[in-house]
């Protein structure tokens, strides 16, 4: 665990706030919010390779094909606790996962 002094002293809450601003969905900045910098070379490498599919993404597409993304928390939340679901919130997990496959 890294220290919240090391943190701060790493200017780390700033691009935490440079990330939260870019965000598209609420399930998005909780994920930037829980974020903390890799320690490990494993844990970095990876992140870097995420960082080059974003931006060869955003370099041949002008954007990221997340737009159309609905909030689903909620929806899901409720299908864990066993509701059931209607035809609308079904489409809407349905485009979730048709662009994730992408």
């Amino acid at each position: 665990m890294i220290s919240p002094e090391t943190l701060e002293d790493l200017g780390y809450p700033i691009l935490q706030q440079h990330l939260l601003s870019r965000c598209q969905t609420v399930l998005g900045k909780a994920r930037a919010l829980q974020r903390l910098p890799d320690k490990d070379a494993k844990g970095i490498a990876a992140s870097l390779s995420e960082i080059s599919e974003a931006r060869r993404l955003l370099s041949e597409q002008q954007g990221l094909p997340i737009g159309a993304l609905s909030d689903l928390h909620g929806i899901l939340m409720n299908a864990q606790k066993g509701a059931v679901l209607g035809a609308l919130e079904l489409k809407e997990c349905a485009v979730l996962i048709a662009i994730s496959a992408t």
